[in-house]
Parts: structure tokens; sequence; C-alpha cells
């Protein structure tokens, strides 16, 4: 993913008052096993830094073994995400 920033925006959004309760949970899907190398070595460790870097309010559950989506429909929503990740940092930096 990309972005890009406006400093006098993140110094706004630092000052801005955060509900702390608010907790945001995020869904992961993948096709490997629960104890495949990549989901306990990498995705596992990832969301786990994820939710301490964000104090608790990102959380992210793992569904290995396309126990949310089955493998097609993963990829699909995956490259629907690309694309419209890279339309909006394109237009945000415009």
């Amino acid at each position: 993913m990309t972005g890009c920033s406006n400093n006098d925006q993140n110094e706004q959004a630092k000052s801005a008052d955060i509900n702390t309760d608010d907790v945001t949970t995020l869904r992961f899907s993948h096709f490997m096993t629960a104890n495949d190398n990549i989901n306990t070595e990498a995705l596992e460790p990832w969301a786990k830094k994820i939710e301490e870097d964000s104090k608790g309010r990102l959380k992210i559950e793992i569904y290995p073994s396309a126990t949310l989506s089955k493998p097609g429909a993963t990829y699909d929503a995956y490259a629907v995400l690309i694309l419209l990740s890279f339309y909006y940092s394109q237009s945000a930096c415009s």
C-alpha cells in the first residue's frame, strides 16, 4: 500500500481526541493452514504488532484454511482492494 500525508493534517490528527474504547476488528482470510509457517511466523506476529501499535484499537482476526472465504473469492477481494488502494492513494496525493 502507498500513502501520502500533509504535516499540518498529521499534527491536527495527533491533537484530536481519540476514544480509546472503540475497537475496530479486521478479518483476514487466507488459504494456508493454521500451522503453516507463513501463518505462524509472519501473519500472527503482524496481527499482534498491529494490535500493540494501535494500543488495542485495531484487532485483526486471522481465518486460516479458507474458513472465511474460498481461495478464489479471497483472491478477487484482494485484487479489488489493491485497485481501490491505488486509486485512492493517487487521488489523495494530487
